[in-house]
C-alpha cells in the first residue's frame, strides 16, 4: 500500500532503510525551518502577549496599545500593612513634594446644589482670620495644599514664614528658623496679624501647615460666643499637675477671640512678667502662660455629648481604640476625659492635626463631596449667642479644679 502511495505521487520505491531514513530527515528538516521561521517574524501568542523567549511587556506601552490583564506589571505596595498596633499614623507624611495637578471635584452636581448657602451666609457674620506656621522647605511640599483645600474657606489666610514667597504668598518674618524659635516666630506672627488685620476679621486662629480645619464646624462653633470678650479655644491640655493650669494643643490649632488678640500684643507681649520673653520657650505653653496673666480665659470646646472638637493627633489615632492606649501622653494629659473610637469625636469637629499633604485631599473628599444616597445633611439650630459666663457655668463632669485667680469663673463648674 505504502509502495502504491508513493508511485502514485511520482517516488520512486525506495528499499525499507532508505525510505525510513529519508522520512526522519524530511520530518526534522520541516520543524527546524519552521522553528527559525518563527523567531525571524517574532510571532508572538496573542493572549500572552509572550514571543518565543521573548517579552513584549511594556513599561511605557505607546499610545492607542492594549496591555491585556494579564499583562499589568506587578507595582508594588507603597503602604506596607501594618503587622503591629502603632500609636503613630499608620500613613506616614510624604517627603517628596506632590507635583499634581490634583484637579478638582465639580460643585455642580445634583447633591452639592444649594449646600453651601447657610455656610456662605456665616462667611460674613463670623469673619475667621487663619494664619498658618510654615517654613521655606514646606512652602510647596505642605503649604500650598493647606492653601488648595481647607485654607480657601478662611476670609483671610496668612503663612507665615521667615522668607517672603508670592506664590502662596507668605509673610517673612524677622525670625530664625527652627523648633527652638516657634514661640518668638509666634509673637511675631501674632503681632503682624494685629498690626494689619485687626480690624479685618473677628477670629484669628492659628494652624500649623499638616493640620486640618473644617472652617464651617468652627464658624457654627464661635457664632455662640461674642468676640469683644476675652477667650480663646483649643483643646485643652494639663499644664501643671499641682496647680491644673492648662494650654492649649499647637497642633490641633488655637482661636484667639478679638478682644484676646489686643490684650496679648498690647498688653501682655511687652511686658516679660506678664508674657515669656524667652524667645526659645515652648511655644504653646508659652502662649497659654501669657493668655492666663492677662486674663484670657480658655474656654470648653467641646459639643453638648462632651465630644472633642480639636484633635491634637492623626484621625486614625483617635478613632481606632487599639492606637490610643490609657497611657498615651493624649489621655494622660488632656484637660478633660477622652474616648478612643467613634465616640471620641464631635459630628461638628474642627480640626486634626498630622494630615501629610495627600491625605488633606482625601479628607477634602470625604468631608465635602461624598454624600450616601438617602441621608440628607441639614444645619444645625437654633443658634444661640454665648457669653463666657455661660459657658463657664455649664455643668461639666470633669472634677479638675483651677487654683490659678484668673480661673475663677471656671472654678465653679468644675468643683
Amino acid at each position: 500500500m505504502e509502495a502504491f502511495i508513493l508511485q502514485y505521487l511520482g517516488f520512486r520505491p525506495l528499499g525499507g532503510k532508505t525510505f525510513v531514513y529519508t522520512l526522519f530527515s524530511g520530518i526534522v528538516t520541516g520543524f527546524t525551518i519552521a522553528y527559525l521561521l518563527l523567531i525571524s517574524y517574532n510571532f508572538c501568542d496573542d493572549v500572552t502577549m509572550v514571543t518565543c523567549g521573548t517579552s513584549h511587556r511594556y513599561e511605557n506601552p505607546p499610545a492607542n496599545t492594549t496591555i491585556h490583564k494579564t499583562d499589568k506589571p506587578f507595582i508594588k505596595p507603597s503602604i506596607k500593612p501594618s503587622i503591629k498596633p502603632s500609636i503613630k499614623p499608620s500613613i506616614k507624611p510624604s517627603i517628596k513634594p506632590f507635583i499634581g495637578p490634583f484637579g478638582k471635584h465639580s460643585n455642580e452636581e445634583e447633591l452639592h446644589q444649594d449646600e453651601r448657602e447657610i455656610a456662605e451666609e456665616f462667611m460674613d457674620k463670623v469673619r475667621v482670620l487663619c494664619w498658618v506656621m510654615t517654613w521655606p522647605n514646606n512652602h510647596h511640599i505642605k503649604a500650598v495644599h493647606v492653601k488648595a483645600t481647607w485654607g480657601k474657606r478662611c476670609n483671610i489666610l496668612l503663612f507665615m514664614s521667615s522668607k517672603f514667597d508670592g506664590s502662596l504668598p507668605t509673610v517673612a518674618l524677622p525670625v530664625t528658623e527652627g523648633r527652638v524659635n516657634l514661640w518668638n516666630k509666634t509673637r511675631e506672627a501674632f503681632k503682624y496679624v494685629y498690626y494689619n488685620y485687626y480690624d479685618k476679621a473677628d477670629w484669628f486662629m492659628k494652624a500649623d501647615d499638616d493640620t486640618y480645619v473644617i472652617v464651617e464646624n468652627l464658624r457654627y462653633m464661635l457664632y455662640d460666643f461674642n468676640t469683644s470678650e476675652p477667650m480663646y479655644f483649643g483643646f485643652r491640655m494639663i499644664l501643671d499637675e499641682k496647680t491644673k493650669k492648662s494650654y492649649m494643643s499647637g497642633g490641633a490649632g488655637y482661636v484667639l477671640s478679638k478682644k484676646a488678640l489686643r490684650r496679648l500684643v498690647e498688653d501682655g507681649l511687652p511686658d516679660p512678667r506678664k508674657c515669656p520673653s524667652n524667645p526659645h520657650g515652648i511655644e504653646d505653653i508659652a502662649m497659654s502662660i501669657c493668655l492666663d496673666n492677662i486674663n484670657v480665659l480658655p474656654i470648653d470646646t467641646r459639643d453638648k455629648l462632651r465630644r472633642g472638637r480639636f484633635f491634637p493627633g492623626f484621625p486614625e489615632y483617635h478613632l481606632v481604640p487599639d492606637l490610643f492606649p490609657e497611657n498615651t501622653w493624649v489621655k494622660s494629659m488632656s484637660f478633660y476625659p477622652i474616648l478612643a473610637g467613634l465616640g471620641c469625636c464631635s459630628d461638628v469637629a474642627v480640626s486634626f492635626h498630622f494630615i501629610n499633604p495627600g491625605f488633606m485631599y482625601v479628607m477634602e473628599y470625604f468631608i465635602y463631596h461624598l454624600r450616601p444616597y438617602g441621608i440628607l445633611h441639614t444645619a444645625y439650630g437654633p443658634l444661640n449667642r454665648t457669653t463666657v459666663e455661660q459657658n463657664a457655668t455649664e455643668p461639666n463632669q470633669n472634677k479638675t479644679k483651677l487654683n490659678s485667680p484668673y480661673f475663677t469663673l471656671l472654678v465653679y463648674c468644675f468643683q
